[in-house]
């Protein structure tokens, strides 16, 4: 509706990092042109930082407070919200993950798919070490050496999206809910940490597989 203020986060990788004033010119110019059949436009009103602060505010760009990090920057700060060891960790996700397991899509969160859920994560953190330049093996974490399965709530979601391939609607389906876990092993706590920035399972691109690590409240066994 006129006058929805509407807020996103974006994250570069790579190369795109050093193009930020061209994307930013390219938001100004979408703006200008509108979204959707109506062509809603918008306008730039504030671009802040992870820490809060303004690159723009107005018309005025602070380029010193465009910081550059890494994913082990981030999973380091991170991991420091979960001092305990073993933590007890819950990973709440924010949209529908979409992850193949033993060759079928997980639909609930257990004792038995955790392990693909985790798994996910460590593939997609990899990836994101790689193209980041860091040369690195796949991690792989045990259950119930690594980590235990404490418990979860599922929620079994659809949405849909045209697709010019198959002609009209195509549903895509996932699971959001959370899952928690005892994680005994520090390294594989940032590996949960930078998954945060990755996104695990597919459909990423349509907004799949956002998750946030959240502080574990359930006993051992619920």
């Amino acid at each position: 509706l006129p006058g929805d203020e509407v807020r996103f986060s974006l994250t570069l990788f790579g190369p795109p990092i050093a193009y930020f004033a061209p994307l930013l010119h390219a938001l100004y110019a979408f703006g200008k042109k509108g979204l959707g059949v109506r062509e809603a436009r918008f306008f730039i009103s504030k671009i802040e930082n992870r820490a809060g602060e303004a690159i723009l505010d107005g018309e005025v760009i602070r380029m010193d407070r465009y910081r550059v990090e890494t994913a082990a920057d981030y999973a380091r700060e991170r991991e420091e919200d979960f001092p305990e060891d073993p933590a007890r960790v819950r990973l709440h996700f924010l949209s529908p993950l979409s992850v193949k397991y033993q060759s079928q899509f997980i639909n609930r969160f257990d004792r038995d798919t955790a392990a693909g859920v985790v798994n996910a994560i460590c593939r997609k953190v990899h990836m994101l070490m790689l193209f980041e330049g860091v040369s690195a093996a796949e991690s792989v974490f045990a259950p119930d050496v690594d980590y235990i399965y404490l418990g979860g709530h599922t929620v079994r979601e659809q949405s849909e999206r045209y697709s010019s391939t198959a002609g009209g609607k195509t549903p895509l389906r996932g699971i959001s809910g959370w899952m928690e876990l005892e994680v005994k092993n520090r390294e594989l706590m940032r590996v949960l940490a930078a998954g945060e920035l990755a996104s695990p399972g597919k459909n990423t691109r349509f907004g799949f597989g956002v998750y946030r690590m959240e502080r574990g409240g359930l006993r051992c066994g619920s």
